[in-house]
């Protein structure tokens, strides 16, 4: 099944969140500063910048995200979460 995303992307200063949908499953997506500073072309970039680009830290984080959510990667906890490590981007 596909997944599919929100258009709706925030960041809160330390933390990127959007939302991912594969059928009926809503699920969170998340990925942190440390993370987005290993995309191409946020190594240094500021919290307002990362602010100001989030929606390219969140289309470079979508490979990632989408193999996350197929092979079940989820976090613990009651809500349905995926948060992508720099680990996670040397996987794709």
């Amino acid at each position: 099944m596909a997944v599919a995303f929100d258009d709706q992307i925030t960041w809160d200063g330390g933390i990127l969140h959007l939302r991912a949908s594969r059928g009926t499953e809503r699920i969170r997506c998340r990925a942190g500063r440390e993370t987005i500073a290993e995309l191409e072309g946020f190594a240094h970039a500021s919290s307002l910048e990362i602010g100001e680009r989030k929606a390219q830290a969140a289309e470079l984080l979508k490979p990632s995200i989408v193999h996350k959510i197929e092979i079940g990667g989820f976090d613990h906890g009651l809500i349905k979460t995926v948060t992508i490590f720099r680990y996670d981007l040397l996987q794709r």
